[in-house]
């Protein structure tokens, strides 16, 4: 075994594209939450709206990783996870302090 590993350059190609679109869809997310520190645009319909869709665009993304990027996709998807946990669970502490909510 020589040690070496060869890759196509269209399966890079390819890599680089998926990462590239995962970070569009995190820098989407990323600005919805920059817009959550205006309270009034926290409680509206609309950010809830708006954040659903940038987790789904992003898991739609992350799923469709098969073959080569098939671990990859599974890291990321488990990381996004996480986020998306800790994500509601100041979530709902935020609307606990915005609405006076005990408990």
């Amino acid at each position: 075994m020589s040690g070496k590993i060869s890759v196509k350059a269209e399966t890079i190609a390819h890599v680089v594209k998926e990462l590239e679109s995962i970070s569009q869809k995190y820098d989407e997310i990323a600005q919805n939450f920059g817009k959550i520190a205006q309270l009034n645009y926290y409680s509206s319909e609309k950010a809830a709206h708006s954040m659903e869709n940038g987790y789904s665009s992003a898991a739609t993304v992350i799923s469709g990783l098969k073959g080569p990027l098939s671990t990859l996709g599974g890291g990321v998807m488990n990381s996004a996870q996480k986020f998306f946990e800790a994500d509601e669970h100041w979530g709902t502490e935020f609307a606990k302090l915005y609405y006076n909510i005990e408990g």
